[in-house]
Parts: C-alpha cells; sequence; structure tokens
C-alpha cells in the first residue's frame, strides 16, 4: 500500500467516524450546547461586573463606553434565553445549535466593536484571545465552525486594516490569525477525542448486543428488537418466530472439542443470515438454540422451504466441521390477521419445538396463532 493510499484511506476512516459521532450525538450535543451556552453567558455577567467596578481602579485611564453597557445586555438576553429553554423537557436541535452560532457572532460583533471602533490607536485585547477559545466552545460541525470563524477572521482583518494604524494593524492581524490556527487546532483535538470516546461506546453497545461466537443478536437483543417490530406491526402482514435446537450439540463438542463446536455454530449463523433478508432478525437464544423472526411472510410454502433448507443444511455443516450428521428441530408460530405479542409467540414456537423433538429430531411443526391449525413434517 502506497503512503499516499494510506493517507487516504486513513482521513476516509476519520470523516466517516467523524459523520457518526455527530450522528450519534446529535440529541445530546444540542443538550450540552444549550448547557454551555447558559454557563458562559452567567459566567460574563460578574466578569462585566469586574470590568465595570474594578477595572478602573486597576488602568486608571480607562473608562465605561457605550459597547460594554450593550455587551452587558445582549450577555442578560442570552442567559435568560438558555436558563428558559434548557428547562424544557424537548428542545430543538436546530434551536439550540442555532442560538450557539447566533451567540458566538454578535460576541465577535461585540468585540469588534469594543476592539477596533473604540479605540484605534490601542493593540487589541479580546478578538485574538477569544478566535482561540470560540471553535472549541460549542459542538458544531466543521461545516459550520470553520467557515463561520474564517468569515469573522476575514471581516476583522479587512475593519482593522481599514481603521486602526499601521503597526498595530498588522500586529492584531498577526495575533488574530495565530489565535484562530490555536483554536482549529484545539476544536480538531477535541472532536478526535469525543470520537474515540464515541467509538468506544459504540463498540460496548455492540458487544452487548451481539453473541460474541456466532456475532448475531444475542436474546436480550433479539427479543427486545421482536418485541419493538410487533408493536410497530400492522396485522395485515402476516409474521413467523423460528425457534431452532441444534440436536446432539453436547456430542459435537465432547467429540471433537469447543472449538470445533464454536465454528460449528458460526457456520450456521453465517448461513441463516445468508437465507433470510435483511429485514428479518437473527438471533442466538441459546448454547445450540436459534431464533428468527420473518416479518412479512410470502406464504405457508415459502416457510416450509425454508424450514427444509435449514434442516438440510445443519447437515451439510455439521459434516463439513466433523463428520457427524447432526439435525435440527424447528418449532414455528405464525401470525396472520391479529395483534400479537412477542409472549404469545414464543410460547407457540416453544410448544412447536417440543412437538417437533417428541416426533423424532430432525422435523419441523407450524402453528398459527389463535387457531388451532398446524402444520408438522
Amino acid at each position: 500500500m502506497t503512503r499516499k493510499r494510506l493517507y487516504t484511506e486513513m482521513l476516509n476512516r476519520y470523516n466517516r467516524e467523524r459523520k457518526q459521532y455527530f450522528l450519534d450525538a446529535k440529541n445530546e450535543s444540542a443538550r450540552q450546547n444549550l448547557r454551555m451556552l447558559k454557563k458562559i453567558s452567567i459566567f460574563l455577567l460578574p466578569f462585566l461586573a469586574f470590568a465595570f467596578l474594578l477595572t478602573p481602579l486597576i488602568v486608571t485611564k480607562w473608562k465605561i463606553s457605550l459597547p460594554y453597557f450593550v455587551l452587558a445586555g445582549v450577555v442578560i438576553l442570552f442567559a435568560l434565553f438558555s436558563l428558559w429553554y434548557s428547562a424544557k423537557p424537548k428542545i430543538s436541535t436546530v434551536i439550540a445549535n442555532f442560538s450557539c452560532v447566533f451567540f458566538v457572532v454578535v460576541m465577535f460583533a461585540m468585540l469588534f466593536w469594543i476592539d477596533i471602533f473604540i479605540k484605534p490607536e490601542a493593540p487589541a485585547s479580546f478578538v485574538p484571545l477569544v478566535l482561540v477559545v470560540a471553535p472549541s466552545v460549542f459542538i458544531l460541525r466543521f461545516r459550520v465552525i470553520i467557515p463561520m470563524m474564517a468569515a469573522v477572521e476575514i471581516a476583522y482583518w479587512i475593519l482593522t486594516m481599514q481603521i486602526k494604524t499601521g503597526g498595530i494593524a498588522q500586529s492584531d492581524v498577526f495575533t488574530s490569525i495565530v489565535g484562530l490556527i490555536l483554536g482549529y487546532m484545539m476544536a480538531l483535538t477535541i472532536v478526535q477525542l469525543r470520537i474515540q470516546d464515541n467509538n468506544a461506546k459504540r463498540e460496548y453497545q455492540k458487544r452487548s448486543m451481539v453473541d460474541p461466537v456466532t456475532g448475531i443478536l444475542n436474546k436480550f437483543s433479539f427479543e427486545n428488537s421482536v418485541r419493538d417490530t410487533l408493536r410497530a406491526r400492522e396485522i395485515t402482514n402476516e409474521c413467523a418466530l423460528l425457534r431452532m435446537d441444534i440436536d446432539n450439540m453436547k456430542r459435537m463438542n465432547d467429540e471433537l472439542g469447543r472449538l470445533v463446536g464454536d465454528m460449528f455454530l458460526e457456520n450456521t449463523a453465517e448461513f441463516l443470515t445468508n437465507i433470510f433478508r435483511g429485514s428479518d432478525i437473527i438471533g442466538r437464544v441459546g448454547g445450540d438454540e436459534f431464533m428468527v423472526f420473518i416479518r412479512n411472510l410470502k406464504g405457508e410454502d415459502w416457510l416450509a422451504g425454508k424450514c427444509s433448507r435449514i434442516q438440510q443444511e445443519i447437515k451439510n455443516i455439521s459434516n463439513e466441521n466433523g463428520n457427524i450428521n447432526m439435525t435440527c428441530s424447528i418449532g414455528v408460530a405464525v401470525a396472520s390477521n391479529e395483534s400479537v405479542s412477542f409472549e404469545q409467540m414464543y410460547t407457540q414456537a416453544d410448544d412447536s419445538l417440543y412437538k417437533a423433538k417428541t416426533r423424532g429430531r430432525g422435523k419441523y411443526v407450524m402453528h398459527y396463532v389463535h387457531t388451532e391449525r398446524e402444520v408438522i413434517q
């Protein structure tokens, strides 16, 4: 792999992870932005009070000018808004993020007024410093923060060069550029740390949902997924729950070892994933038990064909993994035009599985929920 291709892949991976982070943290980041807006605006109030009361004692020539009174009023308005809106049980991510962007723009406008227009002969005090901090204060997408801060820098550059004297103007522009670069670097570092934290969180969630041997859903995640699907199901859509039990799994583990048994389970899960649709739900719910929930059933013949194919493939996989002719018993619960819960379907599928086992291993039994109709094979 060439170095250029390596860097390209690293950049693409970073972009994917960054997009995933902002997608996962969309609502949480909006709440956090609103909390940060509240903290900053409330913190600025005693800071301004300090400036009004103590600065004249320290800097004897400094006087309170109109921009400081306007700034205090603006900060109070943002503090009141953030206090009111953050107390709501449900907030709009658009309104929360826009409020933060608007706050940044307004603050820079006020700082321009103070640093450029009030004393054009004095070096800037606030803008370069805030340019370092602003990009990393709120959790905003790069496509928002980068052009916004670049526009602020360009506006500051133009106004400074037009209004301030030569040497001071050049010094202020230089320090603002340095501040902007440092701000971008801080924002990039903080986002990278958040991405790493999000990746770790997603990996933990994945491990808590997935069976470690087969890579498909575990019992807890499978049952929750089916429950959610049944609650959202239209009763006109026929569905089915398959409960499969591998016969003589203990024999394979005892004779060939746990490693071979795990390989067999992994191959079985891969086969089930391939023969069912992406909309169907597949899980390992026990040591030798699998379950499949079929959302929109195509008909009884189609379902019978799937059961027969599963039983035949189980034999093939077991012979490939250890020359042991394994069989599979299947119990099926089918729900047609009626509302049904997961518990009802599970109980019926379990009863059907028991009947299949009592009739000899390698059989399947289909039972229609709320009826006495049963298909035995």
